[in-house]
């Protein structure tokens, strides 16, 4: 990660920030410039990386601009173990029975070629992702927003790779699992790494803080018929008017309060909450 960090940092020429970002979705990349070693054009990008580094050199790779730019959003984060004060380990070849299967996963996944149908699947992660926006929604996390959608994405993808190799026609039940603890995993990891950084992005922009709490919500901290004011008591100063409003306006688009006088709101029953969320 060290020395990719370096090799984008030699002007805008180099940087392959954007290639890395577009790839994610196979999107459209392209340059404006010729010489006797480039060309001008434009093509769809199909780049898969992987690489190690030091929290040191992902803070130094994953700056405001690749917070921001949904960069961070596009990488699924594993972290090594700490490994302090352990004996050196020792490493062994792997295997002939484990290179042929891996050889034989790599076959497989090669041949497969045209649409891959996963009802079931898709369904899981519908519920998931929409699971994490009511969540967020009740804790006002724009942070836990805005990387729940492509940690979906992410564990989708996941799941049907598990799907292919298992050579079964329908989603097992092992798979839908993988799928949505590795959209589970993606998201901690993402909101462990880039969530302060990019939280910080949000203050600078929108004036308005928004801290994350696992295990307390903003929404149900409230009391059944609450005020402006005991809105703004929760945010302890953090959350400008406009902002105020806003949540207001969002709970009660979402069908979660309605307006009983001009001062107070009144939560709608948990149960019609559920119903709605369906």
């Amino acid at each position: 990660m060290d020395t990719l960090r370096k090799t984008n940092g030699a002007g805008s020429w180099s940087s392959k920030y954007d290639i890395y970002r577009l790839s994610f979705d196979r999107g459209e990349w392209g340059q404006d410039y010729n010489s006797d070693a480039a060309e001008s054009g434009v093509v769809n990008v199909a780049y898969n990386w992987t690489m190690l580094g030091t929290n040191g050199a992902l803070r130094k790779c994953f700056k405001s601009d690749n917070i921001e730019n949904g960069l961070s959003s596009r990488v699924l984060i594993a972290e090594m173990p700490d490994c302090s004060f352990s004996k050196m380990p020792k490493f062994g070849k792997r295997s002939a029975e484990d290179e042929a299967r891996i050889q034989e996963a790599v076959t497989r996944l090669r041949s497969f070629t045209g649409l891959v149908d996963v009802p079931r699947l898709r369904k899981a992660i519908e519920a998931w992702v929409e699971e994490k926006r009511v969540e967020a929604a009740k804790d006002i996390d724009h942070v836990k927003d805005t990387y729940r959608k492509r940690a979906a994405v992410i564990g989708f993808r996941c799941g049907v790779i598990f799907h292919l190799l298992s050579g079964k026609d329908k989603e097992s039940k092992a798979c839908l699992d993988f799928a949505l603890m590795m959209a589970e995993y993606c998201l901690k990891q993402q909101i462990k790494v880039f969530g302060e950084a990019l939280r910080h992005e949000y203050v600078n922009a929108q004036d308005e803080c928004q801290r994350y709490g696992a295990n307390h919500s903003i929404f149900d901290q409230l009391a059944p018929t609450f005020t402006m004011d005991d809105l703004r008591a929760l945010k302890r100063g953090f959350c400008g008017e406009s902002a105020l409003r806003n949540i207001v306006s969002r709970w009660c688009r979402d069908g979660w309060i309605e307006k009983t006088d001009n001062k107070h709101w009144a939560k709608v029953s948990q149960s019609h909450i559920a119903t709605l969320s369906q």
